[in-house]
C-alpha cells in the first residue's frame, strides 16, 4: 500500500510540474506572438513579423503534439494506478 501511495505522490507532482511548465512556454509563445503583431504594424516590420509568426506556428504544432504524446502517458498511468 506505500508503494502504491508513493508512486501516486510522485505521478500527482510530475503532473503538477508538467503543468507548470506548460503555462511557462504558454507564456513565452504568447510574447513572442505579441512581438509578432507589433512588427507587422510597421512597413518594415512586416516581413519579420511574418518570419516570427511561422516560427511561432511550428512550434507551437511542436509542442501541441508532444503534450498529446505526455497526455497519453499520463492518462495510461493514471488508468495503471
Amino acid at each position: 500500500a506505500t508503494d502504491h501511495l508513493e508512486s501516486l505522490r510522485l505521478l500527482f507532482f510530475s503532473i503538477v510540474e508538467h503543468v507548470r511548465e506548460l503555462g511557462r512556454k504558454q507564456l513565452d509563445l504568447a510574447d513572442e506572438t505579441e512581438d509578432a503583431v507589433a512588427l507587422a504594424v510597421t512597413d518594415t516590420g512586416r516581413a519579420q513579423a511574418a518570419r516570427l509568426m511561422r516560427d511561432v506556428a511550428g512550434r507551437l504544432s511542436e509542442e501541441a503534439h508532444r503534450l498529446d504524446e505526455r497526455a497519453g502517458g499520463f492518462i495510461a498511468a493514471i488508468r495503471a494506478a
